[in-house]
């Protein structure tokens, strides 16, 4: 089992290197011990010139040593760092980024757009009657969906945009430089392939198929982030609402 080592587990590689680097630092001093015994009982000047040659390099072997743990651990720090901030940002299970990278990139964004005077869409995914395939189906078919329409969402969207799982079967499209008439193209990109993406829905080989709703909204010079959301998410459900009474 992996322990605690300050503020993030020290790994058992760098335990072993510190065990290591405690080992040589006491051999050595035995054998200094040793010759400085000899030196005080023979008085032979050598033995004390050789004695203090010995201390001399022994302090370069214990710091060289003693460096190979802390660098492993600096690394080790480093890497959980990484991971850690993964976490914050990305969903579990799709691997998207979540609704917390994605509101800090939409200010991020909107102010940089917004200076620039260039466009910004930004596109609201909803997946048409999810909770029938968690009713169907199941939950564990449910979460299968989900990640097949992260994979589809994310392959549609240009390579440039915030792409994020923003609730449980909502997704979002964040589109700098890219106009209205372009995120509309975009957004009907994404609605054919999650429409044409298909999903293992149980054991007996059965494939489930995903329909989604997209609504799109564009910057414009009175908008605030809050605002251009908040045009994405009436423009996402007019559509839904237009689709059930055709």
């Amino acid at each position: 089992m992996e322990r605690l080592s300050g503020p993030v587990f020290e790994h058992p590689a760098v335990e072993r290197a510190s065990q290591i680097a405690r080992l040589i630092g006491f051999g050595c001093w035995l054998i200094g011990l040793v010759i400085f015994a000899a030196a005080c009982l023979s008085g032979e000047p050598v033995l004390f010139a050789a004695f203090g040659a010995f201390y001399v390099s022994l302090a370069g072997i214990v710091g060289v040593t003693a460096t190979v743990p802390r660098k492993r651990q600096a690394a080790l720090d480093r890497e959980w760092g990484r991971r850690f901030q993964e976490l914050a940002i990305r969903d579990e299970l799709t691997g998207l980024h979540n609704r917390r990278y994605f509101n800090s990139e939409l200010e991020s964004l909107f102010r940089r757009c917004q200076s620039d005077g260039a466009p910004l869409s930004i596109a609201l995914v909803d997946l048409n009657d999810f909770k029938s395939i968690n009713d169907t189906f199941g939950h564990a078919a449910g979460d299968v969906a989900l990640r097949v329409a992260g994979r589809a969402i994310l392959a549609a969207a240009p390579a440039d945009a915030t792409v994020a799982r923003t609730g449980g079967d909502e997704f979002a499209i964040l589109m700098p430089g890219k106009s209205r008439d372009e995120g509309e193209v975009i957004a009907n990109a994404v609605r054919k392939a999650l429409e044409s993406a298909r999903f293992m829905a149980d054991l007996k080989q059965q494939h489930g198929q995903i329909r989604a709703t997209v609504g799109i909204a564009t910057l414009d010079a009175h908008a605030e982030p809050s605002a251009l959301l908040h045009q994405a998410d009436v423009a996402l459900y007019s559509r839904k609402r237009a689709a059930k009474a055709a």
